[in-house]
């Protein structure tokens, strides 16, 4: 899994959203507001980590169970995918 390019992270105050450029800003105009786990996610699979590495961190970072991790990060990954923003 990787971190479309044509995608880029910023936050604004306490939030953070993801912003379309190049190609993908003619078909996708609008941005996708991020909570800081989706976020952390995010970050960790553009510097190609695993799903598993991901989710032991979050258990780490958050102080949530495995399962709970596992299920975050594939809703979160499942919404990043429909936006565009991860490619397999």
């Amino acid at each position: 899994m990787k971190v479309n390019k044509d995608f880029i992270l910023r936050d604004m105050g306490s939030k953070c959203v993801a912003v379309p450029i190049g190609k993908t800003y003619e078909t996708f105009r609008g941005f996708i507001k991020m909570n800081e786990s989706a976020k952390f996610i995010c970050e960790a699979l553009a510097v190609g980590k695993t799903e598993d590495e991901v989710v032991a961190e979050m258990t780490d970072r958050y102080g949530i169970s495995m399962e709970h991790a596992a299920t975050s990060y594939q809703k979160a990954v499942v919404k990043m995918m429909e936006a565009g923003m991860l490619e397999e």
